[in-house]
């Protein structure tokens, strides 16, 4: 399987939860470590993409500033296709704990020239995790300039929309403490 870089954003305020959850410990480790770890089996590199550079160094992640802060998922996509020169980079949410390789596996495996994207989707789209070419750097910056949505950019380029994993419940959005104490308990 090949592998690329992973950014995991952690850009987001966490006001639902009050605190970073990114921080959120369970045993001595954070979250972030949980999720990280999930993307390994997939990851060239792992690079954290959040409010300001370095504030998950002391994790031992390499991290990067949002270029336009406050703007969620598509700022980040944005920060991480201007931090890579040239290739494909899968983007993960460092509050989405339960992503499995597998799922992972089949987003890369879909990947080839014309497209310029690869993500899930039912009646949305799944921004992450997402395998997105660097070639979307523009529109990034353009869907910005028009204050839309990350989901603008499927739109605007050549998508591989797959259907949601039979277990893709077993992921937990975690916005709150007690979605983390959900996740706690799976840890269990």
């Amino acid at each position: 399987m090949k592998k690329n870089p992973v950014y995991i954003l952690a850009g987001g305020k966490s006001s639902r939860f009050g605190a970073d959850k990114a921080r959120a410990d369970y045993n001595g480790t954070p979250l972030l470590k949980y999720v990280a770890d999930s993307y390994v089996p997939v990851a060239k590199s792992i690079t954290v993409v959040a409010d300001r550079s370095g504030k998950y160094d002391d994790m031992g992640f390499r991290t990067i500033e949002d270029i336009h802060k406050g703007l969620g998922p598509l700022s980040g996509l944005h920060a991480a296709t201007n931090d890579l020169d040239d290739g494909w980079l899968m983007l993960a949410s460092c509050d989405l704990a339960g992503v499995r390789a597998e799922w992972l596996e089949l987003i890369i495996s879909k990947a080839v020239d014309n497209v310029k994207a690869v993500a899930f989707r039912a009646d949305i789209w799944e921004p992450m995790p997402a395998l997105y070419h660097t070639s979307v750097r523009g529109i990034t910056e353009e869907v910005i300039k028009k204050q839309g949505a990350i989901w603008h950019v499927f739109e605007r380029v050549e998508t591989i929309s797959l259907s949601h994993p039979d277990d893709w419940g077993k992921a937990i959005n975690i916005n709150t403490p007690e979605d983390f104490s959900r996740f706690v308990k799976k840890l269990r």
